[in-house]
């Protein structure tokens, strides 16, 4: 292991009315979970540091009459501002700085991103199926804290606000029977609870090198 990386975990709840009323399903998509891997990168003079991120979402619904499956799979660039230690020189796990944890390790973040959305519908008595294919455009704003464990591991629970526009399920009405309804856009609103493990062997070998020069 030669790179500074992490593993991300993510929950969050979808409440969407436009699909609710149409699929009947009050409970639809109703948890989400995200899987996602990145690779850490900062700033020399300031803590601004980056995590950019492949991840994936899946979420699915056994209804009365149909079963229903989400699957995303996204790029994003976290980008978190640590504002209480902007000018700080922390390159190494909070655990081994000194002063108080909180404001070496807390952080707001902004996250671009881009997925790939599939949807599916599958009726349960092997009737007409539904899959729409869709790119979008999302972001995120949200805060964390980094606690280090070790010099090797950092755990950081964030919490973050995320908007997906334009999102839409073109051709879920007519699929449940709703004839001369057209499936519109809207904004997509998700709060989201995620923690990040994160695995720093590069500081491992810095400390051992200037440990036996």
């Amino acid at each position: 292991m030669h790179g500074q990386i992490g593993l991300q975990f993510r929950y969050s709840s979808l409440n969407v009315e436009e699909w609710t009323d149409a699929t009947k399903e009050a409970d639809l998509f109703k948890n989400n979970f995200d899987f996602g891997i990145d690779y850490w990168l900062r700033l020399k003079e300031y803590r601004v540091e980056f995590n950019p991120e492949l991840y994936t979402s899946r979420a699915s619904t056994e209804g009365n009459s149909a079963n229903y499956k989400s699957e995303v799979y996204g790029l994003s660039t976290n980008t978190n501002f640590y504002i209480f230690d902007f000018i700080g020189d922390c390159n190494c796990p909070t655990f081994s700085k000194d002063g108080n944890f909180f404001t070496k390790g807390f952080f707001i973040s902004a996250t671009p991103m881009v997925e790939y959305h599939t949807k599916k519908a599958e009726s349960v008595d092997d009737g007409p199926e539904l899959k729409v294919n869709n790119t979008y455009f999302a972001g995120a704003i949200g805060a964390g804290v980094d606690i280090g464990l070790t010099d090797l591991i950092t755990i950081t629970p964030y919490i973050r606000y995320k908007l997906t526009p334009n999102v839409s399920w073109d051709g879920l009405s007519q699929f449940e029977g709703m004839e001369n309804v057209e499936d519109e856009k809207f904004l997509l609103k998700q709060l989201q609870f995620g923690v990040r493990l994160g695995f720093r062997p590069d500081y491992i070998r810095e400390q051992n090198k200037y440990r036996f020069r």
